[in-house]
């Protein structure tokens, strides 16, 4: 099967210099951000502050140069494999046990490279210059990437019969690739830069877990016609349901926007794992000063520490990549609970009233929001500062009252 293409992978580069720029200076004057080249930023209207242009204070390495855009002529249509096979096991009259495996393979996925840079470019051990000296990131977009799913689900299915039907299942995946989206933002919603990966150079050494990957998920619902007052028209007719969900966390988007530890102008590094034992040993999980701390600071480095790391190739000790992998800790689980009570009062065989009430997320249960997961943040790395859903409430009730004739 194929995908779709993007649009803005190929449209984009019609926003290419010499008709069009948009720079990013990075420098800021009187605590006002000099650049993107829009408000705020250097022009004004009338444009008044010419001066800045050509001051050397203001650009000591002369103006920003260009980012563009350009596509592989080579670009192909990504597309993927899936295979799948299960069993089915009568486990009793109406009661069935499914086991399956599905397999997905995704090849020549679409996503951003930066191709006007290298390791080790900025660590002074050469001339730090780019090989274009026109331009500044390369923006190139192509067929660089893929991706691979495996999962082991089994399913529990019971019929509708004597009032009961239910269906429960559970998931076991791995979901891995290089990049999860062509466009790629970290699950903390921080970006990467002009590029999905971390290394140019070593595309691989961001293959791990994806930014949507969920290890473990279970899913139980069902509906149930209570047996009491059966046949009573007037007392009978109870029905409960219910759909109850776990699962295990999206992986964190973990980066250091204080340190560039391979060196190629690119501040989108891991930080380094300098804890002892798993790097899941680094996983806390408790309340600090009213935040929930879900990670453990101290565990972790500035990405340049890998320098310090003698298990790692340092390349002369002027650039190296942290032995933190990408997606290597999931962030917090997810549970919810969501009940229904339904009550129906017949008047005769074609007409009558249905009495609903609805809780959803009936125990109130707070779901914690990604962790802060950029180490060059200032104090709030590892904590978790929200909740699902803390703008408009957790427990939701709803009551209806429906008639059917």
């Amino acid at each position: 099967n194929y995908d779709r293409m993007y649009n803005n992978v190929f449209e984009n580069i019609r926003f290419n210099p010499p008709y069009f720029a948009d720079e990013v200076s990075g420098l800021f004057r009187n605590g006002v951000p000099m650049g993107p080249l829009k408000q705020p930023g250097l022009i004004d209207d009338p444009f008044t502050n010419n001066a800045d242009f050509i001051s050397t204070t203001v650009f000591p390495n002369g103006l920003p140069k260009p980012v563009p855009r350009h596509m592989d002529q080579n670009l192909t249509t990504p597309y993927y494999m899936q295979e799948s096979f299960g069993l089915q096991y009568a486990l009793a009259k109406d009661f069935a046990l499914e086991a399956s495996y599905v397999g997905t393979m995704g090849r020549k996925l679409l996503g951003i490279e930066n191709r006007n840079t290298f390791d080790g470019r900025v660590s002074g051990a050469g001339s730090s210059v780019r090989p274009n000296l026109i331009i500044g990131n390369d923006n190139a977009r192509g067929n660089y990437f893929g991706s691979d799913y495996n999962a082991l689900d089994l399913t529990l299915r019971k019929r509708f019969s004597q009032g009961l039907s239910l269906n429960a299942s559970y998931t076991y995946s791995k979901a891995l690739d290089e990049v999860s989206d062509v466009f790629r933002t970290t699950n903390g919603g921080s970006s990467y830069g002009n590029e999905a990966a971390t290394d140019q150079q070593n595309v691989r050494n961001d293959y791990g877990p994806s930014d949507f990957d969920l290890r473990q998920r279970v899913v139980v619902s069902f509906d149930y016609d209570l047996p009491i007052f059966r046949g009573n028209r007037l007392a009978g007719g109870w029905t409960i349901n219910s759909i109850i969900s776990w699962n295990t966390g999206e992986p964190i988007g973990m980066f250091d926007s204080s340190s560039d530890a391979n060196a190629n102008g690119v501040r989108s590094d891991r930080p380094e794992f300098v804890g002892t034992g798993s790097v899941l040993d680094s996983i806390i999980k408790k309340k600090v000063n009213g935040t929930y701390q879900y990670l453990d600071p101290t565990q972790f480095a500035h990405s340049t520490d890998c320098l310090l790391n003698p298990a790692i190739d340092t390349h002369g000790g002027y650039w190296c990549n942290p032995n933190l992998g990408r997606g290597a800790i999931p962030g917090p689980h997810f549970a919810n609970m969501d009940f229904g009570v339904s009550k129906t009062f017949k008047i005769n065989e074609q007409m009558g009233f249905r009495f609903d009430a609805n809780f959803f997320d009936i125990f109130n249960h707070p779901n914690f929001m990604m962790p802060q997961g950029n180490y060059g943040s200032s104090g709030t790395f590892g904590q978790s500062t929200s909740t699902f859903q803390s703008n408009g409430g957790h427990r939701v009730t709803q009551l209806a009252l429906r008639f059917d004739f």
